[in-house]
């Protein structure tokens, strides 16, 4: 059960009122006594019972002020809370954002072209594959760091959410664990990938068919590259994805607890993703749609 202290505004005003009347009513037929029995101490006893009143009156409308000046603290600490989540969670996402205009959008854009240029070549002769000069990007790139578990403990500890920005939360971690992962597997292809040199023309023609997972000179097929490369485009979009609902989210909880605030209530943040849109880093939203299932009642932004 909870104490008095703990009980909301509205319930505690509730309690004052009982409390009045309660005395009031018991105290009524006293009062009238005394004032009967002692008529020329009248005004005398109306003063002392209007002092009462006055003094309980005062006492109630300070608590009353305290609870509002408590009120009005906890909000302002809820609303700089969602500041810094929010400033976490624009930071993860130019993170990944970055990674993608340096360098997954162009890898991405030129493996597609590749493979469209060995798909309007003419068939190889019977048990030779067809060799092809390709340039390739094996720049190896960094695992991506971000203040997960910052932003997380912000979350989940120092904010009152619930729905949506909770499951982001979750899903972001995960998506960046899955990209750090494939961004490893194609760091080690590449590694390898060097280590082995081809010693003739037809060991060239299966490196490029293990390159592009395509059936090399005995017809044989591996997925390595392209795996960890396609994980590694999906993965950066969903980070990329997360990170910018989980912006929008707690902006319009941040909105939220600064109307319930009033007049002077901290500015609160709100990102704005429009460049990158402009420059086709967000992720197509169409591939989302599953979230709009889980969250029907969530607002979902278009992200052209």
């Amino acid at each position: 059960m909870r104490s008095f202290e703990e009980e909301p505004l509205p319930v505690k005003i509730a309690y004052w009122v009982i409390f009045v009347a309660l005395v009031v009513m018991f105290m009524f037929p006293l009062i009238e006594k005394l004032i009967s029995l002692y008529p020329p101490r009248q005004s005398l006893i109306e003063t002392i019972i209007g002092t009462f009143i006055a003094a309980a009156a005062g006492t109630y409308g300070a608590q009353v002020v305290i609870e509002k000046t408590k009120n009005k603290e906890m909000l302002i600490e809820e609303i700089r809370n969602t500041n810094a989540a929010i400033m976490l969670a624009f930071d993860a996402c130019n993170t990944f954002l970055s990674l993608k205009k340096q360098h997954v959008k162009s890898l991405e854009e030129t493996y597609a072209a590749q493979l469209n240029t060995i798909g309007n070549l003419p068939a190889p002769p019977p048990g030779y594959q067809t060799l092809i000069d390709l340039q390739l990007d094996f720049r190896s790139l960094m695992p991506m760091v971000i203040p997960a578990d910052l932003l997380q403990k912000t979350v989940y500890e120092k904010i009152s959410l619930s729905g949506r920005p909770l499951s982001l939360i979750i899903a972001l971690i995960r998506a960046k664990e899955t990209l750090n992962h494939c961004i490893e597997n194609r760091n080690k292809f590449i590694t390898d990938f060097k280590s082995n040199p081809a010693q003739n023309e037809e060991g060239h023609a299966d490196r490029m068919a293990l390159y592009l997972g395509i059936p090399n000179r005995e017809g044989h097929v591996d997925t390595s590259y392209s795996d960890a490369l396609k994980g590694i485009v999906n993965s950066t979009d969903d980070c990329i994805q997360f990170s910018k609902w989980l912006c929008e989210d707690l902006s319009q909880h941040g909105l939220s607890i600064s109307k319930r605030f009033g007049k002077d209530a901290p500015k609160v943040h709100k990102p704005d993703f429009s460049l990158a849109a402009n420059n086709g880093l967000m992720p197509d939203i169409a591939s989302y749609k599953d979230w709009e299932t889980a969250f029907p009642k969530q607002k979902y932004q278009d992200n052209t």
